[in-house]
């Protein structure tokens, strides 16, 4: 059965915000049951995009019970800078 989604016209910046509203809800939810761990490998060969969905996960989350871990090769510059989230 089709949930018509598609058929509602939503512009590419719309769809971005939903999605990352709806990953900032999983986040969230997993979090009340247990503290999570997540751990994103390789930053440096992160895209533009990928890049602001993590800037806003560690905006978005900061309080909850969720430890974010990253690595990346030292040339990379992380766009959220030497802030610290908790």
């Amino acid at each position: 059965k089709e949930s018509g989604i598609d058929k509602i016209p939503l512009s590419p910046e719309a769809k971005k915000d939903r999605i990352m509203e709806a990953l900032k809800r999983i986040v969230l939810k997993g979090s009340e049951i247990r503290p999570l761990i997540l751990a994103y490998e390789d930053l440096h060969w992160v895209d533009k995009s990928s890049e602001d969905v993590l800037k806003y996960s560690l905006e978005s989350i900061a309080g909850a019970r969720v430890l974010m871990i990253f690595n990346y090769r030292p040339e990379f510059v992380p766009t959220w800078g030497a802030k610290s989230f908790h």
